[in-house]
């Protein structure tokens, strides 16, 4: 039907009023526009604290894999390529639930059947899906310790993880207690290239950055990646990676991970078990439910459980130089928070971001 001069006037109305809002390509969705959004508290917040975040942050936040909100500050952008610290330990834990999903690494078998030094009791009853949620029960340390393996250059991950079987004390039963640390992640690493016949980076490339187009990361292709805390990365790149995960383990319709994968990622593996060490703020602010303690999933935290269903609304897994990724599943959200500063200088004020940017989405929904 050809409209009249008189009749598109007033369609030109209706779209405003009514927003135009189009389709989700992925989940048949209406995608609210940007601009409906009012982020002004979020980003005069960033603006306060760019004293604390060295002068350098950027925000990028999308739900239903739109982005609705960017903002920079300093030098880096979405494409800066920068090391990240601990937000390698989500990646990489996607990269052992892969192989898991081929049947190439079982994340509920001993390690010890790939690593002989991992044969000696209670060493053998160690699993991946200890090593990736921090509940191996091995004497964890991290690459900012000199004497940690971890932190040793010269030496291959199987090198790292003979050493470990050999040299390294239990603290614990293995699945019994949270220990934050790197170590056993190298450890779980360690089985993945000798169960699969191939180095990390290849094993990263081939069933991670590869089907998530993630073109500038990797762990900088040493002799010793540094599986934990390692990956170099850009905003981008993390993004394709979160969306992936949010999309339960689907990329630009190719699967990446099965959905069991996906919600291994989300079980809070060390509910209510001893912290040994965790380096997240006790009684953390801004939290939605008042929560003493933030627990463990697969290779990321348990930021939001809601205590009356068990739910895991919200995962992360920030890092010691200060990025923040994050996945809020109730609003569809999947944010990052890249700078290069200090984690323990930036955590709670990147909590507070994080509570300004569910009040905005939440603002919008109403």
């Amino acid at each position: 039907m050809k409209l009249t001069a008189f009749a598109l006037p007033i369609l030109v109305v209706f779209c405003f009023l009514s927003s135009c809002k189009k389709e989700d390509d992925i989940g048949g969705t209406p995608i609210p526009p940007p601009t409906m959004y009012d982020f002004t508290a979020v980003g005069a917040l960033m603006e306060s604290y760019e004293a604390d975040f060295n002068g350098a942050v950027l925000l990028a936040v999308m739900r239903d894999d739109s982005l609705i909100y960017e903002k920079q500050i300093g030098q880096i952008g979405m494409d800066s390529r920068i090391p990240v610290a601990s937000v390698s330990k989500w990646v990489s834990g996607a990269v052992l639930l892969a192989l898991d999903d081929a049947g190439i690494l079982d994340i509920n078998a001993p390690v010890a059947d790939h690593l002989p030094a991992f044969d000696s009791s209670p060493k053998n009853q160690i699993t991946p899906l200890h090593c990736f949620s921090i509940q191996s029960g091995l004497r964890e340390c991290s690459v900012s310790d000199p004497d940690c393996l971890s932190a040793n250059n010269d030496i291959t991950l199987q090198e790292v993880a003979a050493l470990a079987g050999s040299d390294v004390d239990m603290v614990a039963s293995p699945g019994t207690a949270l220990y934050y640390g790197g170590l056993s992640m190298e450890v779980a690493a360690a089985a993945a290239e000798i169960a699969s016949g191939k180095d990390w980076e290849s094993l990263l490339l081939e069933y991670i950055t590869g089907p998530c187009e993630m073109t500038q990361s990797d762990f900088g292709n040493l002799t010793h990646p540094k599986v934990a805390a390692g990956l170099r990365t850009t905003a981008s790149d993390y993004l394709n990676f979160l969306s992936m995960v949010r999309n339960g383990g689907m990329y630009n319709g190719q699967r990446v991970l099965s959905e069991a994968a996906v919600e291994t990622m989300f079980t809070p593996w060390t509910l209510d078990k001893p912290v040994i060490y965790s380096p997240y703020p006790q009684q953390p602010p801004y939290h939605p439910y008042n929560a003493e303690t933030v627990y463990y999933g697969f290779g990321g935290w348990m930021d939001v459980i809601d205590p009356m269903t068990g739910e895991v609304i919200q995962m992360s897994s920030p890092g010691g130089l200060g990025s923040y990724p994050y996945i809020d599943r109730s609003r569809n959200l999947a944010v990052v928070i890249i700078t290069l500063s200090s984690y323990t200088e930036v955590v709670e004020q990147e909590l507070e971001i994080i509570q300004a940017i569910r009040e905005a989405v939440d603002a919008y929904d109403q």
